[in-house]
């Protein structure tokens, strides 16, 4: 048996969070003994706190932003640890993974340390010499850290090659991936049963589905420009916008005066995506920064076209003209101009939904998550 503690900054509504809980539950389920500390989610963020198998502990003082809290967060963690006694620690993004390693570190009998950027906080956040100051914490922090895990190839390359935080070699790259049994094959069934979820009001409309917390890296701004971009081909068009966060109310102003034939919806928090995904005729990331988005992951599982810009993971995930379309990061013409291509060129979009969901199927299970976990665990054990 294993012990392991997993520590997590926030257990919002978020791909990083919901991976925690999976792996957690999983490797509870498997005979091991998980601990997941976690700080508080933020305003109209949500929450997925409930534990299943593991035990679960709120550290209060844990929180997303740079706070004199953060003294009391890592006196906190290092004394639950401390009780704990893990044999591996396992972070996950910025925060949680600086508190919590320094606490690791402190500890009178080290355990195995392991970090995951699912993403990371280096571009798009922070000005310049915030920037700076994460980046020269991130590679100090990475000598000290057994192992680097990155969500994709791409935030590994850019880790190493543009921000240097540590060599090639140290990093394990473990693609995301989703419970594929809880996404069955398409049919007209299902798309008219996601639409009645969804509440489409016009027989004719095509839906955009926006999966995404309304908060400053999703770049919805960019999106609503794009949108009033669109031809009159693609209208009357519905966009359902499924997730919440600081920014609704300045969004829902802005949605407001968008074009003729053109009407956003604001859904918050929902968790039947699989239900309402096949009713989307495009889902939409208009993000600055990504990982391996889970978002986009379900959508491609649920043979539901898919338009992103070209950011962090997403090209791994998503080739262009192959397994949905990409944009330019900031460009809304260039947003809007795939967008309408995966409105008005159906036998498009359907080869692009449907090469995408193979893929996913493919190579993105979440039992293969686990067991790549569960290897690197084992080969830590054994000093590798």
């Amino acid at each position: 048996m294993t012990r392991i503690a997993r520590i997590l900054g926030r257990a919002n509504v978020g791909g990083p969070a919901r991976t925690v809980r999976a792996l957690a539950e999983a490797f509870s389920g498997g005979g091991d003994e998980t601990l997941l500390l976690v700080g508080a989610a933020g305003a109209r963020e949500g929450e997925l706190l409930e534990s299943g198998s593991f035990r679960v502990e709120r550290i209060d003082a844990l929180r997303r932003s740079l706070s004199p809290a953060d003294l009391v967060a890592y006196r906190a963690l290092k004394e639950r640890l401390e009780e704990f006694r893990p044999d591996v620690v396992h972070t996950h993004a910025a925060k949680a993974g600086a508190l919590g390693r320094k606490a690791a570190l402190a500890l009178a009998r080290t355990p195995r340390i392991v970090h995951t950027f699912h993403g990371h906080v280096l571009d798009g956040y922070f000005s310049r010499p915030v920037t700076a100051a994460f980046r020269l914490l991130e590679r100090r922090l990475a000598r000290r850290t057994d192992r680097l895990v990155a969500v994709s190839r791409r935030v590994a390359d850019d880790l190493v090659d543009r921000h240097r935080v540590a060599s090639r070699e140290r990093f394990t790259v473990i693609e995301n991936g989703i419970d594929l049994a809880r996404f069955p094959p398409p049919d007209a069934a299902r798309r008219e049963a996601a639409r009645r979820l969804l509440d489409v009001r016009g027989d004719a409309a095509r839906v955009v589905v926006v999966p995404a917390r309304l908060v400053p890296i999703k770049a919805h701004a960019l999106l609503f420009d794009a949108l009033d971009r669109v031809p009159a081909a693609t209208r009357p068009l519905e966009v359902h916008l499924l997730g919440d966060g600081p920014l609704r109310d300045a969004l829902e102003a802005r949605a407001g005066r968008l074009g003729e034939g053109i009407v956003a919806r604001f859904h918050g928090f929902r968790d039947d995506l699989p239900d309402v995904l096949p009713g989307a005729d495009a889902v939409v990331l208009s993000s600055r920064n990504e990982g391996l988005p889970l978002a986009l992951l379900e959508a491609m599982a649920a043979e539901a076209p898919v338009v992103a810009t070209a950011v962090g993971g997403v090209p791994d995930l998503v080739e262009s003209g192959e397994t949905g379309l990409l944009s330019t990061p900031g460009d809304p013409s260039s947003l809007a101009f795939a967008l309408a291509r995966v409105l008005t060129d159906l036998p498009l979009a359907r080869r692009l939904a449907a090469a995408g969901r193979a893929r996913v199927l493919e190579r993105h299970g979440l039992d293969r998550v686990v067991e790549e976990h569960r290897a690197l665990y084992d080969r830590l054990a054994r000093g590798g």
